[in-house]
């Protein structure tokens, strides 16, 4: 990921922020399907925002998604259970797009994955100037009115699909992980883009055309 398309990006959202209420932390999503490298473009951001003497807060949406029951076998289709119960939508409209947005500190469930449940936390973003929460799906239609700023990172599915594959390859065989993705991740993520069309709703789009060496 080139640092040109990160400085013009930056220059965008630190102009948006001059006319920001600075009341509460200036909000900044940064939005992606799997593999895309947002979390990669979010720690450059944050790096590049402290440079500049501003403190924020950085949250990661994979943080906080919901306990094994309540997103498998429930029922529904893969792709559904992917796309409306990976997170708990309600719980983090509440406590944390309407709270970070009242400047008030957050305290979240993190999910801990061996043990299949919650330890909470808080964070602190009430004296923060920026907060970056970063996640796919973030556009959706009940958090997209929270966030004040939004990058897309626009990554072709060949490049994506590659490192999803090399992220996931301790966990199962080719053919497992494929055939995960065609009825869970992949329909889920047309879904998003075909309902909530991201590309066209963001601020800023980062292309990537190849991959980080």
């Amino acid at each position: 990921m080139s640092t040109e398309p990160i400085e013009r990006c930056t220059k965008t959202f630190l102009d948006t922020y001059k006319s920001h209420q600075k009341s509460k932390p200036f909000i900044i999503g940064v939005d992606g399907l799997s593999g895309s490298g947002k979390t990669t473009l979010s720690k450059k951001l944050l790096k590049y925002i402290q440079s500049q003497g501003y403190k924020l807060s950085s949250i990661h949406l994979d943080d906080h998604i919901s306990l094994k029951s309540s997103r498998y076998n429930t029922g529904h289709e893969e792709w559904f259970e992917y796309y409306y119960l990976q997170w708990d939508i309600e719980l983090l409209t509440e406590q944390l797009f309407k709270r970070v947005n009242n400047k008030a500190n957050l305290y979240l469930p993190f999910y801990n994955k061996l043990e299949d449940d919650y330890v909470y936390r808080e964070i602190q973003v009430r004296q923060k100037d920026f907060c970056i929460i970063e996640g796919i799906f973030l556009q959706r239609a009940q958090w997209k009115p929270y966030l004040d700023f939004t990058v897309y990172l626009d990554c072709p599915r060949d490049i994506r699909y590659k490192r999803i594959r090399e992220r996931e390859r301790n966990i199962g065989n080719k053919r497992e992980i494929v055939s995960k993705n065609e009825r869970r991740y992949w329909p889920g993520e047309e879904y998003y883009l075909r309902v909530e069309q991201p590309k066209a709703q963001a601020d800023f789009i980062i292309k990537k055309f190849k991959k980080e060496s």
